[in-house]
């Protein structure tokens, strides 16, 4: 190929400077290709939880912008994907508009995430982050410090295995894990330690030692062969004392109830979004869907008060259970006042979630980064245009 053409063409595809594959080049490659995988896999299913979004939408998020940096990246020396200030962001944003998890927050953050590349493309394109020079270094030292306390204390339930509550206070939500210390599963704290230890004793004793990638694969290892995770399911009404399962219905119908008071609240917004475009904000109609969505606000403060009382009351709840016979459902029976002479299945179970009358029990440590098998069914999420004129001030 002319050296012109070869020019001319490697400027739109950079990747074409590869050619030819050299020995030494295809083995650095690998390496370099490796670590990545390695690095990226966790912190892609920790900045997903981050965000709000299930563990598995890291990787999907992660698996293109990988390839896509590598073919027409900048630089060889760049590891792309997610970020955590990206991630801490876009929890941020979408906190009002849906349930952290739920299908509509998972569809709000791909139109966020849609909107977020199309600014960035647009200001690669004209070469505008110059205009980042203009921040000033206080404000950037501030902003990244205060990200960085924000995301390390909102990992911190899950160094004592309890539940962290998502509301609009953030030191409420960590005072409301510090009243949970009580409640700390054992296991659970003991592997936090171990991970930390490991961290530690291979940065002292090996300063190059890739220690966090130890500590990484390490306690994968030792969760899988001791049976650290153990899932099972169960139904509230196979919860045989009275007032435990009224408690747990009461949770389950609590969540329910919030559910239903955050979409009123989201369709009342988008009307009166609807009513400012029209330039009818000082209408009385918008006054009065005000005035609902205030009554709201309350309700839903004083749901998530209930629920936040239930919950820590419903995550102490330790069950055993006794199977049923001949294949049918067993009994869950807080832990000791099974009868007497019952055989029980030989774990301690808690209560991870519960959804209508479906329990998610755990009968040990709670990995995170649980996968689904196989991958999602491809679905263009639907949206119109309130979604993209409320989600786009969050893109810009």
């Amino acid at each position: 190929m002319p050296l012109a053409v070869s020019r001319l063409l490697s400027r739109p595809f950079p990747f074409l400077r590869w050619f030819p594959l050299r020995k030494d080049t295809i083995r650095t490659d690998a390496i370099a290709g490796l670590t990545v995988a390695l690095i990226l896999i966790p912190q892609s299913m920790a900045y997903a939880q981050l965000a709000g979004l299930p563990a598995q939408y890291g990787l999907y998020a992660a698996f293109l912008p990988v390839i896509v940096g590598a073919l027409w990246g900048s630089s060889g020396q760049l590891s792309t994907g997610p970020t955590a200030l990206s991630s801490l962001l876009a929890a941020s944003a979408l906190a009002s508009m849906a349930i952290a998890g739920s299908e509509s927050y998972v569809a709000y953050a791909i139109v966020l995430a849609m909107l977020v590349g199309m600014v960035r493309l647009t200001l690669g394109v004209f070469k505008l982050g110059v205009v980042v020079n203009f921040l000033s270094h206080p404000v950037v030292v501030g902003f990244t410090n205060a990200a960085a306390i924000i995301i390390a204390l909102s990992q911190i339930n899950k160094l004592f295995g309890v539940s962290l509550g998502r509301s609009d206070h953030f030191f409420q939500d960590i005072w409301e894990v510090a009243r949970q210390i009580g409640d700390t599963h054992l296991p659970t704290l003991l592997m936090a330690v171990l991970a930390f230890a490991i961290i530690l004793g291979a940065k002292k004793f090996r300063a190059k030692a890739p220690n966090v990638l130890i500590a990484v694969v390490l306690t994968t290892a030792l969760s899988w062969g001791i049976g650290y995770q153990t899932y099972g399911a169960g139904k509230i009404d196979q919860i045989e004392d009275s007032d435990v399962n009224r408690l747990v219905g009461l949770y389950s119908a609590g969540q329910n109830q919030l559910a239903y008071v955050n979409q009123k609240s989201a369709g009342i917004s988008a009307e009166l979004r609807r009513l400012d475009r029209m330039g009818a904000s000082g209408s009385r109609l918008a006054a009065s869907l005000h005035y609902q969505n205030d009554l709201l606000a309350l309700e839903r403060q004083s749901i998530e008060d209930d629920l936040r009382t239930r919950s820590r009351a419903v995550r102490k709840l330790v069950f055993e259970r006794v199977p049923g016979a001949n294949n049918t459902p067993g009994s869950l029976y807080i832990q000791g006042h099974a009868p007497p002479g019952v055989q029980n299945d030989g774990h301690r179970w808690r209560i991870k979630n519960v959804s209508d009358n479906e329990l998610v029990l755990v009968g040990g440590g709670d990995v995170v980064g649980a996968i689904p098998p196989g991958l999602p069914e491809f679905q263009v999420p639907q949206f119109g245009w309130d979604t993209l004129v409320t989600l786009l001030p969050s893109a810009l």
